[in-house]
């Protein structure tokens, strides 16, 4: 008998709390998914790749790590020209310019720098263009391909008086290329999404030798380093460098609606 009076008294709660859940009439919510971009619509984005952090290393690692702090990210802008097509166009710069002027004590057997300008630069320029495969609002996946061009500068002038002086300076050409495929998924209703890319890069250096111009007792000579601490001279030198492999990056983009 207990176990009857028990039964009924629980579904009697459970009908009761039913009907008090289906009589409710709060507000309805709905999550909304993705933000996808159309045609005409532009976004930002960064997400430095890891061949573009080892070029940016081996490009400021004569001057230290600020040249290199200042040329990370690299500013990224996107175009859709079409629902499917997007346009891309990567701008990466970074400069410091360094300056000693002194009187240095003539009294000393070694006499110090009188001046000294030291500089570096960085430049790059990448465009870029993708291709969207998939039209869902959450996830999207699409291939490309792009180039980079560049150029870095490096320039030390050291003079030691009216007739002693050495200027030792580098013009470096850069330029490669990228097949990508990536993924992104937008966040909620937010104009905001978070993605992946791989795929093979190639990059190459050309004009790394180092120039130097000495200026000795008013006579000047002049020869060709491989890197700042090389003892060898040479009075004819070319020095490149080519890289290719694998690369991976995580981005994070920021969508403007027309």
């Amino acid at each position: 008998m207990k176990k009857i009076v028990l039964l009924a008294a629980t579904m009697l709660m459970a009908t009761a709390l039913s009907a008090q859940i289906t009589t409710r009439e709060d507000a309805p919510s709905v999550l909304r998914f993705g933000t996808r971009p159309m045609a005409g619509n532009y976004g930002v984005f960064i997400g430095p790749s890891i061949f573009g952090i080892v070029d940016l290393v081996k490009s400021t690692e004569n001057v230290g790590q600020n040249t290199f702090l200042l040329g990370l990210p690299m500013i990224n802008v996107k175009y859709y020209k079409t629902d499917d097509v997007e346009w891309r166009l990567g701008i990466q710069m970074a400069n410091e310019k360094t300056r000693l002027v002194g009187e240095p004590d003539t009294t000393l057997p070694i006499i110090g720098n009188q001046k000294e300008v030291l500089s570096e630069s960085v430049f790059r320029l990448t465009p870029a263009i993708t291709r969207h495969f998939s039209r869902k609002n959450i996830m999207d996946v699409y291939m490309g391909g792009g180039v980079m061009l560049g150029l870095n500068g490096y320039r030390d002038v050291v003079e030691f008086n009216n007739l002693n002086s050495r200027a030792i300076s580098q013009t470096v050409f850069v330029g490669g290329f990228s097949f990508i495929m990536g993924m992104q998924a937008f966040i909620a209703d937010l104009p905001v999404a978070i993605g992946i890319e791989y795929g093979i890069s190639a990059m190459g250096h050309c004009g790394m030798q180092y120039k130097v111009s000495e200026m000795i007792g008013g006579t000047e000579q002049l020869y060709y380093m491989n890197d700042l601490n090389d003892l060898n001279q040479y009075y004819k030198l070319r020095v490149k460098n080519f890289m290719m492999g694998n690369d991976i990056r995580l981005t994070l983009s920021y969508f403007f609606f027309r």
